[in-house]
């Protein structure tokens, strides 16, 4: 029984070691994007109000799917980032 909770030690570690990495990237990485795509964002909505004023509503309906695509962008990295420390949490929850 010793023996194989050694393997399952020796199995599990070398995950558990690769999703932190992953977890410590997303998070750089969505912490990095932020300082992008937040004064993009903050961009795209004064255009967006400056085409609902002029009344120019193609213009307003694509940025109103540009705002939505950044804001779908965020949400699925932040839904990736849960993922990954949930499963790392379980892994070693296990050991």
């Amino acid at each position: 029984m010793m023996i194989l909770k050694m393997i399952k030690r020796v199995i599990l570690l070398p995950v558990i070691l690769i999703l932190q990495i992953a977890n410590i990237i997303a998070n750089l990485a969505l912490n990095i994007g932020s300082y992008l795509m937040g004064p993009l964002m903050f961009l795209v909505f004064g255009c967006l109000v400056y085409s609902v004023i002029r009344q120019m509503w193609n213009h307003t309906f694509l940025l109103a799917l540009i705002e939505i695509g950044c804001v779908l962008v965020y949400f699925g990295a932040g839904s990736v980032l849960i993922l990954i420390e949930d499963v790392r949490k379980k892994l070693i929850g296990c050991l």
